[in-house]
């Protein structure tokens, strides 16, 4: 009896040693040929699943450069940055059928920048052919079409000054009437204390973005920069966000240099630069 037992020992650990090693045999390897670690099987902390991190969600800037047509200071810089901007561009003068095809041609969505009525300063500085609040919806619905046939490719609209104009909302649902019309977006560019922009939009059926940050004004390349950090973080919070930037003095070269300073920024924050019709697309 006390044979028997001792072959039946013998003969359970040599089953269980050769077990093992063909569990071993079957077992994911590495290229080093040991077993892999995170082989469910051979893992104790594995959960079995083969799920990756999902990609970090990508948070979109839209970038308006107010004042196309009305100057050539800082053009040739923002044309070279090849990324998706946004030119707002003036109608009514000189050079605005020829800096809207240019920009369309160079890869760059194209809007009327409409000259209205502001508070406080010259009427020249408004442009030709503004807005009033005193006149007439037909009146303003007539300027807000010449405006739009003025500027070729133009795809939405967004305010040159305005600050007085743009608070009457019997003005506002005029221009809005013209833009659902031709089916375009609206960028209330919030120059005024009460904007209205996106409110009328709203009730009327009209696309509408309110813009979050202004980058310039006669200011530095460093102050540029920071309110560009700050379009990003809003951008990073809600999604997206709406930058206006300025050629000319206001801005021009100055602007599109740290617009160029900030893209690697922008890149590894996961911050797309989108054209404002590029906001509402997943």
């Amino acid at each position: 009896m006390a044979v028997l037992l001792g072959v039946l020992i013998v003969a359970g650990i040599l089953y269980a040693v050769s077990h093992h090693a063909e569990s071993l045999a079957h077992a994911p390897k590495n290229v080093h040929g040991a077993v892999a670690v995170n082989d469910p099987e051979h893992n104790e902390t594995a959960d079995g699943s083969d799920k990756e991190d999902s990609p970090p969600l990508t948070a979109k800037l839209a970038i308006i450069i107010d004042d196309i047509g009305s100057t050539d200071s800082g053009l040739d810089k923002m044309l070279a940055i090849k990324e998706h901007l946004t030119f707002a561009v003036m109608p009514f003068l000189e050079n605005t059928e020829k800096d809207a095809i240019s920009a369309y041609e160079n890869g760059i969505e194209v809007i009327v920048h409409l000259p209205m009525e502001a508070n406080g300063g010259k009427i020249s500085w408004v442009g030709p052919k503004p807005i009033m609040s005193g006149m007439t919806g037909d009146e303003i619905k007539k300027l807000t079409a010449e405006a739009i046939s003025n500027v070729p490719y133009a795809v939405g609209a967004n305010i040159h000054m305005g600050s007085r104009a743009s608070s009457d909302k019997s003005v506002m649902s005029a221009v809005l009437d013209v833009l659902k019309e031709k089916n375009m977006y609206f960028v209330d560019s919030r120059t005024t204390k009460h904007p209205i922009g996106k409110e009328v939009a709203d009730e009327q059926g009209v696309l509408c973005y309110d813009r979050d940050v202004f980058l310039d004004g006669k200011q530095p390349k460093s102050f540029v920069v920071r309110r560009l950090k700050q379009a990003g973080d809003v951008a990073l919070k809600k999604g997206f966000a709406v930058a206006i930037g300025h050629a000319g003095i206001e801005g021009g070269d100055v602007t599109a240099e740290a617009i160029t300073e900030m893209l690697p920024e922008f890149e590894e924050k996961n911050i797309q630069l989108v054209f404002v019709s590029e906001l509402n697309q997943k």
